[in-house]
């Protein structure tokens, strides 16, 4: 127990010898019948006109009076010149250290956390007199003052909020989390109800119903679970449970409440983690009460999770259970609706207020009672006009310019260089990283400077970084840039990475070469997420004729299809009176289409077409295949087959078959037919 924070009541056994330098070695004592005193509630009497008694309200608290006896020694160890003196000078420094006009009173007790009033100058001080104790060297004093009616901890709470005032406030929280919407329902005398507040559904609790069968509730408490979340979720940095809880009575146990209208509900949480281990909290209050069962009234309930348990897994609760009663172990003539059981974080928007600002609500706020409570505002700013920089330089900050919103990407690094036969790896992409709210004074200079790109050769350049600025609260470090590919190697290199900005993407992996493909560069990082390794493959191909599939790669977006038209087949002659024309050559086609990852696409390769048969005179040959691919959005690439030779006479000669064409790729190429003569 500390006073004023220098005099040192409890701590060790005989006392903690004052390290003030006017008394120091004496040893101040907490006395027997000490008084914490207790808050005095203040209130109003209201007399009743027409019946007997008076009715008190109000809700104002009125100061403690602590009375605390303290005893003063100088032991042996401690005697100086003038021991007496050291006493005299340890009572006045007693008194002093009370006779502020504000001071502190804190109180550890063994394990717990400290413990603080704040008191107002004592009231004087009763000091015993006593020749035997001053021979001793022994004073007895017994202080008495106000203090602020309830204790505080010795830290303060600040509250995040979703648009935080720049370098004064905690970083935005996380978003709310809604653990259930009761959109299915489990457990006895539940049902699920589309009376709601958030909705669209609602968990029924009915006494009434089965299997129970108790319409007025009594020895049946609520009970919602234990219920498995569909996966575990996430606490940190959110401080409470709330739901919305309605409740409404039958007409005929309205007036069985106990008070008109209203109910004192006990509204217990459980939250479970993926081990087994438990939290239990609750929030008490008085809820209002409809007389109809299907209009409920509703009234917004949260409890404040408790923090900091060590056994307990805050990034994977499982299961979570609701416990609500109004008398001992059961709810009492009433039915409830739940509705949108949401884990909170300190603050958030319940709903906007017109155009001039936003109506926040406070969820778990630590502490039982009222508090003082400092508020920081700030208008939003305002959008200024973008600036994109480049090379070198200084920026100069607008007039009325208090935060700026700096991105920053680094250069990208070079692809390899390459001195012998092979293929080279990708160059790394960029970092990007971003500051939101970067404070800054109108008229200030600003030094940047952009990355450039890398160059290649024996001894290859990375990627610049990116920097703006410098010092606290600036984007030191900037953006790196992505790292270059050694010359004649087909390993891919890096991306840039390792800033220390609040929000930060790694730039892309180069990637490494492979068969007859050189390594594409990897893909800048972006405000959202960080940059991408290509995926390009080397060719692949169908050479065998009919329908198959092929499944889209990873990362493939699209595909240069390829299609060649097999050719048609010659035509025979049995005699040399007539003559067979040759086959027509197939179609060349190219087209690139779009793919999506994953998917299965279909082909076919022509079959070539056959000889004709020598009899009869001679026989003309069969038309070849078409060759076909299909990619996204029904974009087809078509290389069609060529057709068959003919017979004629010897005089004639034999008519070639027409060469394949009519595609309509982006690239098409068509083969001419051709004619023998016998």
């Amino acid at each position: 127990m500390i006073l004023a924070g220098a005099i040192e009541l409890l701590g060790q056994d005989g006392g903690v010898a004052s390290a003030i330098p006017s008394c120091a070695g004496a040893i101040f004592r907490l006395g027997g019948g000490y008084d914490g005193g207790t808050p005095q509630p203040v209130v109003d009497i209201l007399g009743q006109m027409a019946l007997d008694g008076e009715r008190p309200f109000g809700r104002r608290t009125s100061n403690r009076t602590v009375k605390l006896p303290v005893v003063i020694e100088v032991p042996a160890s401690a005697f100086a010149a003038d021991p007496r003196k050291t006493l005299a000078a340890a009572r006045e420094a007693l008194l002093s250290a009370v006779d502020q006009q504000v001071w502190t009173l804190t109180w550890t007790r063994d394990g717990g956390s400290p413990f603080v009033l704040d008191c107002f100058r004592a009231q004087p001080a009763v000091v015993t007199y006593e020749l035997a104790e001053d021979i001793s060297l022994v004073s007895e004093i017994e202080l008495s003052f106000q203090a602020l009616p309830y204790g505080r901890s010795d830290t303060q709470i600040q509250v995040a909020f979703p648009l935080p005032v720049p370098g004064t406030s905690p970083p935005p929280p996380p978003p709310p989390v809604v653990l259930d919407a009761f959109s299915s329902i489990t457990g006895a005398q539940w049902n699920r109800s589309s009376q709601c507040i958030v909705g669209p559904f609602t968990a029924y609790w009915d006494p009434g119903g089965p299997p129970a069968f108790r319409p007025d509730g009594e020895g049946l408490p609520l009970v919602y679970g234990p219920v498995t979340l569909p996966a575990p979720v996430n606490l940190t940095g959110l401080t409470a449970l709330s739901l919305w809880a309605g409740v409404g009575a039958r007409p005929d146990f309205y007036c069985n409440l106990e008070w008109r209208g209203r109910t004192r509900c006990y509204v217990a949480f459980t939250l479970t983690d993926v081990s087994g281990h438990t939290l239990t909290f609750q929030s008490a209050r008085r809820v209002p009460v409809s007389g109809n069962v299907f209009s409920p009234a509703w009234t917004y309930v949260t409890a404040a999770i408790p923090q900091g348990d060590p056994s307990f897994d805050y990034t994977r609760a499982a299961v979570y259970s609701i416990t609500i009663t109004n008398r001992d172990r059961e709810l009492r003539w009433v039915h409830a609706y739940l509705d949108a059981l949401t884990a909170q974080p300190p603050s958030f928007a319940a709903s906007p207020v017109n155009n001039r600002g936003t109506v926040y609500r406070l969820a778990g706020i630590q502490g039982t009672s009222h508090a003082p409570v400092s508020l920081t505002f700030q208008q939003p700013p305002t959008a200024g006009s973008p600036s994109t920089l480049s090379g070198t330089g200084t920026y100069t900050v607008p007039p009325g310019t208090v935060t700026l919103k700096v991105e920053a990407t680094g250069g990208g690094g070079a692809g390899a260089s390459m001195t012998t036969a092979g293929v080279g790896g990708g160059g790394g992409a960029a970092e990007y990283t971003r500051e939101d709210a970067l404070p800054v004074a109108p008229g200030q200079l600003i030094p940047f400077q952009c990355g450039i790109a890398g160059t290649p050769g024996a001894t290859p350049v990375n990627g610049g970084n990116t920097t703006c600025g410098g010092g606290a609260g600036h984007t030191a470090g900037g953006a790196h840039g992505g790292q270059s590919a050694g010359q004649n190697s087909a390993a891919g290199a890096p991306g840039g990475d390792g800033s220390a900005n609040s929000v930060h993407f790694p730039g892309g992996r180069g990637r490494t070469a492979s068969g007859s493909v050189g390594g594409g560069g990897g893909s800048s990082a972006g405000p959202s997420g960080p940059g991408g390794t290509p995926v390009g493959t080397s060719a692949t191909a169908f050479t065998a004729a009919g329908a198959g599939t092929w499944t889209c790669p990873p990362g493939v977006t699209s595909v240069l299809a390829e299609c060649w038209g097999p050719g048609g087949g010659g035509a025979a002659a049995s005699s040399s009176y007539y003559a067979a024309g040759a086959g027509g050559g197939g179609e060349y086609a190219a087209q690139t289409v779009p793919v999506t990852p994953g998917h299965v696409y279909s082909y076919t390769v022509g079959a070539a077409g056959a000889g004709g048969v020598a009899s009869g005179g001679g026989n003309p040959g069969s038309a070849a295949g078409n060759s076909v691919f299909t990619g996204d959005s029904g974009q087809v690439v078509t290389a069609y087959g060529g057709q068959g030779g003919g017979v004629n006479t010897y005089r004639g000669g034999g008519p070639g078959g027409d060469g394949g064409t009519g595609s309509g790729a982006a690239t098409e190429i068509g083969r001419a037919s051709c004619r023998e003569r016998g």
